[in-house]
């Protein structure tokens, strides 16, 4: 078994040039490769959403049910 090497699975998304920014910026302050700058991000991110979400309704009426919007910072 070798050691030392990841094998990645090339997506191939394609994103705007910003989020590419972004992305690079990550990287820099984390010291990391792109997909540990996009994984951290995500944590972060999902996090961030966990802190703000509401209880759930178990079995909420269709008229009761309200939206929270989220600002994604981008």
């Amino acid at each position: 078994m070798k050691k030392g090497k990841i094998n990645k699975v090339t997506r191939g998304y394609r994103l705007k040039p910003k989020t590419h920014r972004f992305i690079s910026m990550i990287q820099r302050m984390l010291n990391s490769d792109q997909d540990g700058a996009i994984a951290a991000a995500c944590v972060a991110f999902f996090a961030e959403l966990q802190k703000d979400k509401e209880p759930e309704v178990i079995n909420p009426e269709p008229h009761n049910i309200k939206f929270k919007k989220v600002k994604t910072g981008i």
